[in-house]
């Protein structure tokens, strides 16, 4: 393990193209953080009550919400990685409902049927 002072003077020599890598893994690990904040944190939180008995027995394995943490997060990741590059301000308000595959980011319930 390097000491701070060497890992601190190594970041220094990083060539432009290392720091853009290393930026883009960061905003995809950000973007992928963000993005799981959006899943219910627990599998049950997805399953619906009207669900199939067979549907419901799968999700009440024992290592069935270790698979849907490793599914959300897959998810979130791949979708992260399609979002890059990332938008200015400017152009997330603008395109953000209009890219497909991307959330607009409106929260909530759909409204009701009249």
């Amino acid at each position: 393990m390097m000491p701070i002072v060497q890992l601190e003077h190594r970041r220094q020599e990083l060539s432009e193209e290392e720091r853009q890598i290393i930026e883009k893994e960061q905003w995809i690990d950000d973007e992928t953080a963000r993005l799981l904040q959006r899943f219910p944190p627990y599998l049950s939180g997805f399953r619906h009550w009207r669900q199939d008995a067979e549907v419901k027995a799968c999700c009440e394995q024992a290592d069935a919400e270790e698979a849907y943490q490793y599914f959300i997060w897959q998810l979130a990741y791949g979708q992260a990685q399609r979002n890059y590059p990332p938008l200015s301000d400017v152009e997330l308000s603008t395109s953000r409902a209009c890219r497909p595959g991307v959330s607009s980011g409106l929260t909530g319930q759909m409204p009701r049927a009249r």
